[in-house]
């Protein structure tokens, strides 16, 4: 008798307080942020979908109830910001649905902690446009992959699986110096256990010249190739980097 007495004011005590939390003045909550493509341009009027579940409400510890499941549509301005209001709190994923594509694209996640009133999740799409994968694949490449760089000295950009290998690839170029007709790169890095430091090579800055990095060489590996697909403005241009198609 005394458990269900005890269960019956446990009950009603959390239904008390859970009331009381509902019916205080709530603050409205924002998330919001501005999305960009790869090259920096705005998602502008871009259907995004923004899911997860929300953080289950808690009384000394306890959840009282199961994640609940959480999925909206919603459409970026011309400047590509989005703002959600009264989100709950919890983990999210935000994708981008594209007309005809097989699935969304992921562009980030982001965490609403309790108690937040704001949060910023503005992100950067780092997938590359599916135009640019195709055009290095008919220059030659078997599985490239492909950077968006900045035409300036000292920018650089990584490389992680350039040579479709079965061993750990983590590659660095920097640009050393812009030159008229070739960009002087310095190459930087590690291909399974050999390192590679301060390799330099010549790229043409006229698009579609595959040229080879001879001194990136591994044992049993294809030899690894580069080239400009594309100057898309005066200071960025599109990197393919990979083996050649057939290549052994």
């Amino acid at each position: 008798m005394r458990r269900l007495v005890f269960a019956a004011v446990l009950a009603l005590v959390i239904t008390v307080s859970v009331a009381a939390r509902e019916g205080r003045s709530q603050v409205v909550r924002l998330a919001e942020g501005q999305l960009l493509a790869w090259d920096g341009t705005p998602l502008a009027n871009q259907t995004l979908l923004v899911e997860g579940a929300a953080t289950p409400s808690q009384i000394w510890g306890w959840s009282l109830f199961e994640p609940e499941k959480f999925s909206r549509l919603v459409i970026t301005d011309r400047n590509g910001y989005v703002q959600l209001v009264d989100m709950p709190a919890g983990t999210y994923t935000i994708k981008l649905v594209q007309p005809g594509a097989a699935k969304p694209v992921s562009v980030s996640s982001f965490l609403l902690a309790r108690g937040y009133t704001r949060y910023d999740f503005s992100a950067k799409l780092d997938e590359t446009p599916p135009q640019y994968r195709s055009r290095a694949v008919a220059l030659g490449f078997d599985n490239p992959e492909v950077k968006l760089v900045n035409l300036s000295p000292r920018s650089s950009f990584e490389t992680s699986n350039a040579f479709g290998a079965p061993v750990a690839v983590d590659l660095t170029y920097t640009i050393l110096e812009i030159h008229k007709d070739y960009l002087l790169i310095r190459v930087d890095g590690h291909v399974g256990r050999a390192v590679f430091d301060d390799v330099r090579a010549a790229v043409p800055i006229k698009p579609g010249d595959l040229t080879p990095l001879n001194i990136i060489s591994v044992p049993g590996l294809p030899k690894l190739y580069i080239a400009i697909i594309e100057k898309i403005s005066p200071d960025k241009v599109v990197v393919a980097v990979g083996p050649k198609a057939g290549a052994s």
